[in-house]
């Protein structure tokens, strides 16, 4: 018997509902992945010491993990950026260490805090102090701190360094001082050491970026048993401090100078500030009428997930720059060759993620070193750039590493959100010329992503270029 008319229609109007229940099944998979992410609450308040200036309370859950974090805001976004960077910082490498450790997290919880102490110690210098508790495994905690000195008046930051003097004798000085403080301490007399004490004073590479400042007071924040085996903040009048400051400085401390003069030290900030937003890519170009864009890919190569991430690009006729492991490239050498061969660019991502802040000199290299070896196995050429896992770097470790650290503009947050919708809405709403985009090519749902990116930011008219090219213009 023929079909009738009758019978193609019900055939159609199945395949419409079938189409339509297939649709509706992957939007509420996606809900149901995003109601899988930590619970998080945020918010904005006044700071309860001064009122020109706001906190922020974030506290996330999830099953497997808990986050608390305080930090302050300034009225200048500026500003604000390097601290949110910080914070941001932190928590990505929490996240991180939580995935590489869930199977063991069934039966206790990760937790991640971050508190913060602002002091005051002019009209508009202000001390912003972060202390960083990371607990992943039971009982195994890890300690960090970080210490950030702004100009609220003119929307700088001033590094440790462009307040004392680094000379041999303000060394020797400084270690008197502090070996008297702790010595004079009822709690850390006892415990602290005078060998580590000496060896962190003079170590070549130190820049001080413990210290903070309060009114009256240099404070230096010390953890991780730098020179003693707890936690120890010690305090040391300025007064005292007068011969070891560089001369602006002493020129505050004693009232002697303007501090509305432009200082030397500003003028070192700003020249680091320009020097580190054109590595990490920010602002506009103009030397061509063409927007370009710098995809870059860190974590690989992966055995499966690089070369389909090499197919789109070539389908695009587009140029990225992959930021390799050591041991990666070590495990999947012919894919660091492939795209070597394709004309893309290889950076250096250290041997095996670890965060070089909380390494020591030795280290440092030592995971740079063996990841510029295996890269140079592999491909027959050296890298030419560096990007810091967590963006955890200073100018101690810029200075060991020799290359240029190259951060990013646009944090696609695939390493997050798993989800390639999620990864294209980031780029829509942060991508503009000159923009550096950061992604993981060890994730599956990147290489969708990808597709979805490539799409869009083509038909924007952008070109997609390396990041040396995008350094260069």
């Amino acid at each position: 018997m023929k079909p009738t008319k009758l019978t193609y229609g019900i055939i159609i109007i199945t395949g419409l509902i079938a189409i339509g229940l297939t649709v509706s099944s992957l939007f509420k998979t996606i809900d149901k992945e995003d109601s899988t992410h930590a619970k998080t609450s945020r918010k904005k308040e006044a700071h309860p010491n001064f009122s020109e200036l706001q906190v922020i309370n974030e506290k996330a859950k999830d099953k497997i993990y808990s986050t608390e974090i305080h930090y302050p805001q300034f009225h200048s976004e500026k500003l604000n950026q390097k601290m949110n960077a910080y914070v941001k910082t932190a928590k990505r490498g929490f996240l991180h260490d939580v995935e590489q450790n869930k199977q063991q997290l069934n039966h206790h919880t990760a937790t991640l805090t971050i508190h913060s102490d602002t002091q005051k110690f002019s009209d508009h210098i202000y001390s912003v102090a972060f202390h960083e508790k990371r607990c992943i495994r039971k009982k195994k905690c890890q300690d960090s701190s970080s210490a950030f000195i702004v100009d609220g008046k003119n929307s700088k930051y001033i590094d440790q360094t462009d307040i004392l003097q680094d000379t041999e004798q303000m060394r020797d000085t400084l270690f008197q001082l502090l070996q008297q403080a702790f010595e004079q301490s009822d709690k850390y007399s006892d415990d602290f050491s005078k060998k580590k004490l000496s060896q962190w004073v003079y170590d070549e590479n130190n820049t001080f970026s413990n210290m903070y400042l309060s009114d009256k007071s240099a404070v230096f924040k010390f953890v991780n048993d730098e020179v003693i085996d707890k936690e120890a903040e010690i305090k040391i009048p300025l007064s005292s401090m007068q011969d070891i400051l560089t001369d602006e400085w002493r020129s505050m401390v004693t009232g002697d100078g303007k501090e509305n003069k432009k200082t030397k030290s500003s003028k070192k900030q700003e020249e680091r500030k320009n020097v580190k937003s054109a590595s990490a890519g920010e602002g506009k170009h103009t030397s061509s009428d063409q927007k370009r864009v710098a995809l870059t890919f860190d974590d690989g190569p992966h055995p499966e997930n690089t070369p389909k991430i090499l197919d789109l690009l070539k389908q695009y006729d587009a140029k990225a720059t992959f930021f390799m492991q050591g041991n990666q490239v070590e495990s999947n050498a012919d894919v660091a060759k492939r795209v070597r061969n394709e004309g893309h660019e290889i950076g250096n991502h250290t041997w095996s993620h670890k965060q070089l802040t909380g390494l020591g000199m030795a280290g440092i290299k030592q995971e740079v070193e063996k990841a510029n070896q295996a890269i140079r196995n592999a491909t027959g050429e050296n890298p030419t750039l560096f990007r810091p896992p967590y963006a955890a770097t200073n100018k101690s470790i810029e200075q060991a590493v020799g290359l240029p650290s190259i951060l990013w503009s646009v944090d696609t947050r695939d390493w997050e959100s798993r989800n390639p919708v999620a990864i294209l809405n980031e780029v829509k709403r942060s991508t503009t010329d000159g923009g550096i985009l950061l992604m993981h090519d060890v994730h599956a749902p990147t290489v969708e992503g990808l597709k979805l990116v490539l799409e869009y930011l083509a038909g924007e008219g952008y070109e997609f270029v390396t990041v040396s090219e995008i350094r260069a213009r």
